[in-house]
């Protein structure tokens, strides 16, 4: 079911985030550089760290220890500003950008292409 290793790579997006965060709680820094391997290991990162302070990173340690996954149905309750700004913030801050959908025919939309690209992946 890891079609191409997306899931894969999501997974070790997340361990090498999660790296960070406790190295800078430990102060140290460092950065993860990611590179394409062979067919039995398509990726893989090398993380490289040293002492510094990543205050924006250690702050996130007590967070991550306690973060656990919720599938539950959410309420469509809106999302603060403040909390959508953060969120903003931290997708620049790792290089990336997040985008938001809010009418309800955009996120239908999205729903759709994500229903069928799912059914091609788990079919494939």
């Amino acid at each position: 079911m890891d079609v191409g290793y997306r899931g894969s790579a999501v997974a070790l997006g997340a361990a090498a985030f999660n790296a960070r965060v406790a190295a800078a709680a430990h102060g140290l820094t460092g950065d993860v550089e990611w590179s394409r391997g062979d067919e039995g290991t398509p990726l893989y990162g090398t993380a490289q760290f040293a002492p510094g302070n990543a205050p924006e990173l250690a702050d996130l340690y007590e967070p991550m220890l306690a973060r656990e996954t919720n599938r539950l149905r959410g309420t469509g309750a809106p999302i603060s500003a403040e909390v959508l700004e953060r969120l903003r913030t931290a997708a620049r801050t790792e290089g990336a950008e997040l985008a938001l959908l809010h009418q309800p025919a955009e996120i239908e939309t999205a729903a759709g292409l994500l229903a069928r690209a799912d059914r091609i992946r788990y079919l494939t």
